[in-house]
């Protein structure tokens, strides 16, 4: 896995509880300054917790002390809970630190936004069962918990960038993936032996790089891996009003579009020229098409994710700072 060369800086504030043999899954969530949707997740699980043996780490990824305060009394009051404090920030960081803390075969990892529903983890503990032994990770649905009162209209395009999943059954998805870890389970040891995320993408401070968690399934695939999809397994995702505006959908768009061209540079370097040179080609009909649309279309989204592909390889070519 990869290491982290300020690991013994980070400690785990609880005391360990004991390993036992009925410990099936532990439960990774990272945390970046948002205590009141940390509540909301804690406390859809803690009388799941008093159903079914669990373990649950929360790794608080630079919070502000204020924050940080918070997160510390509310993992206070769930019986067994671990708390690491990571003074970096950066989601692939926080998770790969806390994924060397799990102590079960199986991890289940979810993001400080989401509220799992009553039947979550019992579902979770049932799919271990049945799973075949080379499924490495099975994803759920995420369904969007928008602002009271609001009612979005969001096309597809600006649906996905909210992470919303809706997929019915239970199926092999390997070949045509819609995942996210932030809402998964999986083999702690395939998570492991493929070297955890990859620290090069993931959200940090001040922008919106994602693809940590595609990049460590299409590696797992790589490694010989099956990836599931089950719709027990859901979650609800809390919907910020900031993510429903299209200045924030735009930038969202952008930075998908520098997540891929980086990702492609992790993974194969002649894959991202012919897909730089495929996309260029494309850029100047989809702006115009884009300028002259009467109304906010994800044409718009679709230009903001070219002009953040070309962007990011520009840099990359020309040794400027990498978006």
């Amino acid at each position: 896995m990869r290491s982290d060369p300020d690991i013994d800086d980070n400690c785990a504030e609880d005391a360990q509880a004991p390993v036992t043999a009925e410990l099936r899954i532990s439960i990774l969530v990272c945390t970046h300054n948002r205590p009141e949707t940390l509540a909301l997740l804690l406390d859809a699980l803690k009388p799941q917790l008093a159903a079914a043996p669990a373990e649950v780490i929360v790794v608080d990824s630079a919070s502000r002390p204020e924050a940080a305060e918070r997160v510390r009394d509310l993992v206070r009051q769930v019986a067994g809970a671990r708390l690491i404090r990571v003074d970096e920030p950066g989601v692939s960081r926080a998770r790969n630190i806390g994924l060397q803390q799990v102590r079960a075969p199986w991890i289940a990892v979810l993001d400080d936004d989401e509220v799992p529903t009553p039947t979550w983890l019992a579902s979770a503990l049932s799919l271990i069962r049945r799973l075949p032994e080379d499924c490495a990770v099975c994803g759920g649905n995420v369904r969007p918990i928008y602002p009271k009162g609001s009612n979005p209209k969001v096309g597809p395009r600006w649906s996905a960038y909210l992470s919303t999943i809706l997929r019915r059954g239970e199926f092999d998805q390997t070949d045509d993936l819609r995942l996210g870890m932030g809402h998964s389970i999986g083999r702690t040891r395939a998570f492991r032996e493929t070297g955890g995320f990859d620290s090069r993408l993931g959200r940090r401070a001040g922008n919106l790089l994602s693809g940590e968690d595609v990049l460590l399934a299409l590696q797992l695939i790589d490694a010989g891996w099956r990836i599931w999809h089950s719709d027990r397994l859901e979650v609800g995702h809390i919907i910020e009003p900031e993510r429903l505006t299209k200045h924030w959908v735009l930038k969202r768009a952008y930075w998908e579009g520098v997540t891929t061209a980086r990702m492609l540079r992790i993974q194969d370097r002649r894959t991202l020229h012919a897909e730089a040179a495929r996309i260029a080609i494309k850029a100047g009909p989809l702006g115009i098409a884009a300028i002259l649309a009467p109304s906010f279309r994800e044409l718009r989204l679709r230009f903001a994710f070219v002009a953040g592909f070309l962007a990011s390889y520009a840099g990359a070519l020309s040794g400027l700072p990498r978006v």
